[in-house]
């Protein structure tokens, strides 16, 4: 396994590479290369494996009781998916995680590792307080989303999206995704 490319991981930031191998033991780690539409996780599943896309990248797709599809996110090269459902291990996934091009992704098991021993200063402790940051940054974002639906009229559902995306880049140019 490539060290340098995950080491580089904002989940891993501060755990020196020395001590990577180890921990990527202790979380049952796994590489695993996915071709375009192959589905790594599917609605409905429980998982206890959450991922992080090396290279490529992940559509996060919710179907609708008609079948009609939407995609919700697009997880990009070193960004985590999965987390949320990984770390509570007995609930079904609401949504399916799909490749949107030959990807290839890193496979943990953080609750494999939750309850074992840790000394301050761990490798493992520090990964949990670097995932609790990354998921407190999407409770965030999603916070931000449920803001931007609530309005009554599309009009200011859209002021409310443009408004929060120039107060972030603090400027009133900037690009979006999915435009």
């Amino acid at each position: 396994m490539n060290l340098s490319l995950i080491c580089d991981n904002p989940i891993f930031h501060g755990i020196p590479e020395n001590e990577m191998e180890e921990l990527l033991n202790r979380l049952g780690a796994a590489k695993k290369v996915c071709e375009k539409d192959c589905c790594i996780f599917h609605r409905g599943d429980v998982t206890e494996q959450m991922g992080i896309v090396l290279s490529g990248g992940i559509n996060i797709i919710r179907t609708d009781i008609r079948g009609r599809q939407s995609i919700l996110d697009h997880i990009s090269p070193g960004q985590v998916f999965a987390e949320t459902y990984a770390c509570l291990g007995d609930e079904p996934l609401m949504v399916d995680a799909v490749a949107a091009e030959k990807s290839e992704i890193l496979l943990l098991k953080p609750g494999k590792a939750a309850f074992s021993r840790t000394t301050e200063g761990d490798a493992l402790e520090t990964l949990f307080r670097n995932l609790l940051y990354i998921m407190a940054r999407k409770n965030l974002n999603l916070t931000q989303k449920i803001n931007h639906i609530t309005p009554k009229t599309i009009r200011e559902r859209i002021e409310s999206f443009l408004l929060c995306e120039a107060v972030k880049r603090r400027s009133c140019e900037f690009d979006i995704p999915f435009n």
